[in-house]
C-alpha cells in the first residue's frame, strides 16, 4: 500500500500548500480539485485552476489568469498546475478505474471571433492541453470540447525558474498547521545584517542637525535682506530730491525698505542662501550624513540589493505573534513592498529599524515561549510556573471531587487564564479526566513546534475558567511514539453509562492558523481518530499502519469500550 497516497488522500479535503519563499501553492478538494499558483510572492493575485468530480468522470472548468494578455504568460505556471491537478485526481480515484474515468472540458480563447489572432491563440491552447494526454475535438475553434480518460493524462517535466520543476510532487505539499511561521533561511538573512541601534540614534542627531542648520542659513539669509533693504532705504533718502520733512523722510525710508526686503526675497536666485555661513555647516552635515547612509546601505545589501521577501515574511509573521509590535505606517508600507521583493534604497535608515526591530521581536517571542507566567503562594499549589504530570495526577488523587474546584481557581488567577502541563502524559490520566469531565467544555487538538524538525501536537483543555495546555508534548515520527500517543489519547473512548459520556465527543482538531476557521470535529472512532492524529502531528504513516496500531490499542480496552472505539459514529 502506497503511504504517501494515503496521507494525501486523507489530507487533500483539508486543504495543502508547498512554498519555496517565491512561489507558493494551494490545492484542495472539496466538491471538486482546485489548484491555485501565487508567482513572484504575490499574495492576492493567483493562477487558479477549476474543476468538479463525480464517480466516473471529471470536468475541467478553467484555468485562469496565464493567458497572452497577462505577465505570467509563457512562464509555465500553468503546465505545473494542471501536472498537480493530475496527480491529485490519480491519487482520489483508486488504480483500477482510472481507465474508466472520463476527463472532460472545453477550451476557452478569449479574443472575439474577428480578432486577427484568433486562431494562432486557440491553436496554441489545444497544444497545451493536448500535451497532458487530451484530444481536442476543433483546435482552431475559440470553444472546442476535448476528452480523455485518467489513464491517459500525463505529467509534463519542464522547469519553471531554477529550484522549480513543473512535475513537483505532490508528496512535497504541506498541511498548512505544518508551515513555518518563517524559513530557517529567513533568520539566517537577517542574522546577517550587522546593524546596531546608536546608527539610528547618530542618523537621527545628524537629521536634527540638518534641520537645525537649515533653519539658521534661512535665519542668515532674512537679516541680510533686512541689513541690504534698510541700505537701499537709507542710501535714497539721503539724496537731495527727498531733502523734505523728516515725518514725510522717515515714511519715505520705511516703505523703501519693505519694498526692497519684499523684492530681494522674491525675486533674487536661491542660490544666494546657500552663501550664508551656516551654509557651510550645512553642507558637512549632509555629507557626514549621505556617507552614514551610504554605511548602512552596504550593510542592508542583502535587504535592499537582494531577494528581500524574507523581510517580509518575518515581520508579518511577527506582527501577527505579537501586540505590542510597531504599527507605524511606514512599517506596514517597507512590509508590503518587502513582501512583492521592491523595497528600494531610498530610505536605508526606515529598513534599518525595522531589521533592529524584527530582531527584537524575535528575542522576545523566544522569551516568551521560555517563560511561564507565575502565580505565587497558592495555599494550595503553591508557587506554580507549569505544572508537570505527576503533580496534576497526584493533586487529583488528593482533592478527589474538589479537584475540579481548585484547578478552575488557580485558573481564575493566571492573566491569561493558562496553565502549562509539563511532560508526556500516557492513559494514567484517565483519573484526572475523569474528575474534570463535567467541567470540560471542549478539547483541542493542535500542531506545535511545526517550524522545526521535532514535529509535535499538544493538547488544550478548556474548563470553566481557563485552559489547561498539555503543549509541545507529543511526537510521532517514530512508529512506538506514534502508538504511545494514540493509546494515551484513547482515554477519550472510555465511557461510564452511554456513548454521550465519552470525551471524544468534546474533542476538536485545529486544522487551519487563521482564527476565523473552526476548528473541526474529531473522528468518533478510533481508526479515523488515529489518522487524524497521525496528520495534525506530520507523520505520515499509511492507513493499513494506523488500523493496525488503532486495533492494538483498543485490545487493551474493556470490552464495551472496545466496541463503541471501533464502530464509526
Amino acid at each position: 500500500m502506497d503511504v504517501t497516497n494515503d496521507w494525501l488522500r486523507r489530507n487533500l479535503r483539508r486543504g495543502l500548500e508547498w512554498s519555496d519563499g517565491v512561489t507558493k501553492i494551494t490545492i484542495s478538494d472539496s466538491s471538486g480539485v482546485e489548484v491555485r499558483v501565487y508567482p513572484g510572492g504575490q499574495s492576492q493575485q493567483s493562477i487558479p485552476l477549476l474543476t468538479n468530480h463525480g464517480f466516473d468522470h471529471i470536468h475541467i472548468c478553467d484555468l485562469q489568469g496565464a493567458g497572452s494578455e497577462t505577465d505570467w504568460h509563457n512562464k509555465r505556471y500553468g503546465t505545473l498546475i494542471v501536472n498537480l491537478l493530475i496527480q491529485a485526481y490519480k491519487v482520489i480515484f483508486p488504480v483500477e478505474e482510472h481507465a474508466s474515468i472520463r476527463v472532460i472540458g472545453e477550451t476557452h480563447c478569449t479574443l472575439s471571433q474577428n480578432d486577427p489572432g484568433v486562431i494562432e491563440d486557440c491553436k496554441r491552447r489545444s497544444h497545451f492541453w493536448s500535451r497532458f494526454g487530451l484530444s481536442v475535438t476543433h483546435p482552431e475553434r475559440r470553444k472546442s470540447p476535448m476528452s480523455c480518460t485518467l489513464a491517459n493524462l500525463k505529467i509534463v517535466d519542464r522547469e519553471v525558474y531554477p529550484g522549480l520543476n513543473t512535475a513537483l510532487s505532490l508528496s512535497d505539499f504541506r498541511l498548512q498547521v505544518h508551515t513555518p511561521i518563517f524559513f530557517e533561511e529567513d533568520i539566517n538573512k537577517l542574522n546577517r545584517i550587522d546593524v546596531y541601534e546608536h546608527e539610528i540614534e547618530d542618523l537621527g542627531k545628524k537629521r536634527k542637525e540638518i534641520r537645525e542648520y537649515e533653519d539658521s542659513m534661512y535665519r542668515e539669509y532674512r537679516y541680510a535682506a533686512m541689513v541690504v533693504s534698510a541700505l537701499i532705504a537709507l542710501g535714497l533718502t539721503s539724496i537731495d530730491p527727498f531733502n523734505v520733512h523728516l515725518i514725510k523722510k522717515i515714511l519715505i525710508f520705511i516703505g523703501t525698505a519693505f519694498l526692497s526686503y519684499f523684492v530681494i526675497l522674491r525675486y533674487t536666485p536661491t542660490s544666494w542662501v546657500h552663501r550664508m555661513p551656516s551654509a557651510f555647516s550645512l553642507r558637512r552635515a549632509k555629507n557626514d550624513r549621505e556617507d552614514t547612509l551610504k554605511y548602512l546601505e552596504s550593510k542592508l545589501n542583502d535587504v535592499i540589493k537582494g531577494d528581500n521577501r524574507f523581510l517580509g515574511r518575518i515581520y508579518g509573521s511577527l506582527k501577527q505573534y505579537l501586540s505590542d509590535l510597531p504599527k507605524n505606517d511606514s512599517f506596514d508600507y517597507v512590509t508590503y513592498f518587502a513582501g512583492k521583493g521592491q523595497v528600494e534604497s531610498h530610505d536605508p535608515l526606515l529598513l534599518t529599524a525595522m531589521v533592529l526591530k524584527t530582531k527584537e521581536a524575535i528575542a522576545e517571542l523566544n522569551k516568551r515561549r521560555t517563560t511561564e507566567e507565575v502565580t505565587n503562594d497558592d495555599f494550595m499549589f503553591g508557587t506554580v510556573a507549569s505544572m508537570c504530570v505527576s503533580n496534576l495526577k497526584f493533586y487529583a488523587s488528593m482533592l478527589g471531587p474538589h479537584f475540579t474546584h481548585h484547578i478552575n481557581r488557580l485558573l481564575a488567577k493566571r492573566e491569561n487564564n493558562l496553565v502549562r502541563i509539563s511532560g508526556t502524559p500516557n492513559n494514567s490520566i484517565a483519573g484526572v479526566l475523569a474528575l474534570l469531565k463535567d467541567d470540560i467544555g471542549r478539547i483541542l487538538i493542535y500542531a506545535s513546534d511545526m517550524a522545526d524538525d521535532t514535529r509535535r501536537f499538544g493538547v488544550k483543555i478548556y474548563l470553566s475558567s481557563g485552559v489547561l495546555d498539555f503543549s509541545r508534548v507529543w511526537c510521532t515520527w517514530k512508529e512506538h511514539y506514534f502508538e504511545y500517543a494514540i493509546d494515551a489519547l484513547s482515554v477519550f473512548f472510555l465511557r461510564e453509562c452511554d456513548e454521550d459520556d465519552m470525551l471524544i465527543s468534546k474533542v476538536y482538531f485545529a486544522w487551519s492558523l487563521s482564527p476565523i476557521d473552526r476548528p473541526q470535529l474529531a473522528g468518533q472512532n478510533l481508526p479515523d481518530f488515529a489518522k487524524e492524529i497521525s496528520d495534525i502531528s506530520g507523520s505520515r504513516y499509511g492507513d493499513e499502519f494506523i488500523e493496525s496500531c488503532a486495533k492494538k490499542v483498543m485490545s487493551k480496552l474493556q470490552p464495551d469500550q472496545k466496541k463503541v472505539a471501533v464502530e464509526p459514529a
